[in-house]
């Protein structure tokens, strides 16, 4: 069966036509897989990351937060990747969006001061 291709978005914006496999959006030039890996420190997620995600939400549905019922959308980090957490079980956790915001806003709080060098 032929694999069916799509256009990278940034080559088309240029008035170019390169074609790439589909399910992805931009071709090796333009980033490729890795476009978007903000922060190159940040080791990526393992090609599995989907089926572990999906794994865990079922396992834990709810919010892991204490006394919040609500369900999880999020499969978090709890020492996030940027600052040395792994993808073993025991470092996840599932939040709901409300505390997975907060999560975020806590670990760029956290990468700042440590970008600062405060203790």
């Amino acid at each position: 069966m032929p694999q069916i291709m799509t256009s990278c978005l940034e080559c088309s914006r240029r008035g170019r036509f390169t074609l790439i496999p589909r399910g992805r959006s931009r071709c090796d030039a333009h980033g490729g897989a890795n476009f978007w890996r903000k922060d190159p420190r940040i080791p990526p997620l393992p090609n599995d990351w989907g089926k572990i995600r999906r794994d865990y939400l079922q396992r834990h549905p709810r919010c892991e937060v204490p006394g919040c019922l609500r369900l999880a959308t999020t499969v978090d980090h709890r020492l996030a990747r940027a600052f040395g957490g792994t993808h073993g079980e025991a470092n996840l956790r599932s939040l709901c969006p409300s505390h997975a915001a907060e999560k975020d806003a806590a670990d760029r709080a956290e990468g700042r001061r440590r970008k600062r060098g405060a203790s």
